[in-house]
C-alpha cells in the first residue's frame, strides 16, 4: 500500500479530520493574537508619559527675596540672651 493510498484511506474513515484540525490551530492562534492585543493595549495604558527633557530654568530671584534671606540668616546666627 503506498502513502497516498494510506491517507486516502485515512481521509475516507475520518471524514472532517482535517477541518477539526485546522480549525482548532486557528482558534487558538486568534486566541493567543487576542491576548497580545489586550496586553499591548493595557501596557500603554500603564506606561507614563514620556516628560519633556528640558534645561531647568536659572533660577532668578528678587533683590528684596535675597535681602530677606540674608535677614534671617543673620538674625539665626546671633546670640540669644537668656
Amino acid at each position: 500500500m503506498s502513502n497516498t493510498e494510506r491517507q486516502r484511506q485515512f481521509r475516507e474513515r475520518n471524514p472532517g479530520y482535517y477541518q477539526r484540525l485546522h480549525a482548532k490551530r486557528k482558534a487558538q492562534v486568534q486566541a493567543l493574537c487576542e491576548q497580545l492585543l489586550r496586553d499591548k493595549a493595557i501596557a500603554e495604558i500603564m506606561t507614563p508619559a514620556m516628560p519633556l527633557c528640558l534645561p531647568a530654568p536659572e533660577q532668578v530671584t528678587q533683590p528684596w527675596v535675597e535681602q530677606l534671606l540674608r535677614n534671617v540668616e543673620s538674625r539665626d546666627r546671633q546670640p540669644v540672651s537668656v
